[in-house]
């Protein structure tokens, strides 16, 4: 029993030694993204108010305030080529509501460098993250 015990403690000693602390802590940021310019001037602070196709981002529950179908639709272009777009589509149903979103951040190619070789070796990539997003939201 005690031989166990030692034998999970150390796996877990070792499987922790040496991981970067912040590592992981950065994936999917996108996400955070606002998709609204009128949510976005009001610094965030939307969730209470939503009553349009926004409401699949900054709050699902605001689908059931929705009276007539409505697509939204949102292009920002950022520094070096990256840009993000995001669709998004919903119905209402009496008091409640359905939508879909599509979010997508894309970039041009990007050069490939390394700390041994800051200047790049002529290769390239690109860079893309997406997502797909169902709501519902009741009275």
């Amino acid at each position: 029993m005690k031989m166990k015990l030692l034998l999970v403690i150390g796996l877990i000693a070792f499987s922790s030694y040496g991981i970067d602390e912040n590592a992981g802590i950065s994936g999917a940021q996108f996400l955070n993204i606002g998709v609204s310019a009128r949510a976005s001037g009001m610094a965030g602070a939307y969730c209470g108010l939503v009553d349009d196709v926004d409401s699949m981002y900054w709050n699902p529950a605001g689908l059931s305030k929705i009276k007539k179908k409505q697509i939204g639709l949102t292009h920002n272009s950022w520094f070096n080529s990256v840009n993000y777009e995001y669709f998004a589509a919903i119905m209402p149903f009496g008091n409640q509501g359905i939508g879909i979103a599509l979010s997508l951040l894309n970039s041009s190619r990007i050069k490939r460098t390394t700390v041994s070789n800051p200047s790049g070796d002529g290769s390239s990539f690109d860079a893309c993250d997406y997502s797909l997003t169902g709501s519902y939201g009741k009275n």
